[in-house]
């Protein structure tokens, strides 16, 4: 019998609950139908935009650029940043094709363009802009980053860089080098604590690579000024 009670009463329960939800459909029906429809307008909005516009952007936009990377790959940076009579170059794709993965893509070069022409604020900025989830992207840019700032006179900018680029992908390649940098640039900071923590940590973590191995001979030299 109670347990009878017991189910009779959940079950009004939930007829109360589909109740109220139906009185508030009706309550509210105009308020419901405006906010489905602004949903789909969204939706519909941001499909369209991405398969009308973004898709022919960014082939019209890989077309564009090969050129500006054919000045790069030559060394030819200044070309590559402002293109010729004919192609854009970086600068122009960047902004001419925004929101594309190719615009991304031209800030990177960009910024190594620009690095390798010695304006290092101008690597930082278009660097900055550079996003990517590839592990060795991410490292390349952070290092070079760290180049820039070092270039600038911003030291602890640039350990902070050099670091997230070891820490972005620690292969046993580039990761020692840019713990060696980072460990440099704290010394050159006579951040002397901070250089021996470095060093330290690339001997015991790279210690077959010709950084981990020279790493003990500059861990004496920073021990013997922190000493001093």
């Amino acid at each position: 019998m109670a347990q009878r009670q017991k189910q009779a009463s959940a079950g009004n329960e939930i007829g109360d609950i589909y109740t109220k939800i139906e009185s508030f459909i009706n309550r509210n029906g105009t308020i419901i139908t405006t906010v489905v429809g602004v949903v789909l307008a969204v939706v519909i909005g941001v499909m369209g935009f991405r398969f009308f516009y973004l898709q022919p952007q960014q082939k019209e936009a890989q077309q564009q650029m090969f050129k500006a990377q054919l000045y790069f790959e030559k060394d030819s940076f200044q070309l590559a940043l402002q293109g010729d009579a004919n192609y854009p170059g970086f600068l122009d794709i960047i902004k001419d094709y925004k929101w594309t993965d190719a615009a991304n893509v031209a800030n990177y070069y960009a910024g190594i363009s620009y690095l390798q022409t010695g304006d290092y604020q101008g690597a930082v900025e278009f660097l900055s802009d550079f996003s990517t989830d590839d592990q060795m992207m991410r490292s390349i840019k952070f290092g070079a980053m760290g180049d820039a700032y070092m270039e600038l006179g911003q030291n602890q900018k640039a350990i902070d860089h050099f670091l997230k680029a070891a820490k972005a992908d620690p292969n046993k390649f580039s990761a020692p080098i840019y713990l060696k940098k980072a460990a440099m640039a704290a010394e050159q900071s006579k951040q002397y604590a901070k250089a021996e923590e470095y060093y330290k940590r690339l001997s015991k973590k790279y210690p077959e690579t010709s950084e981990g191995k020279e790493a003990e001979k500059h861990l004496a030299r920073v021990q013997a000024k922190t000493k001093s």
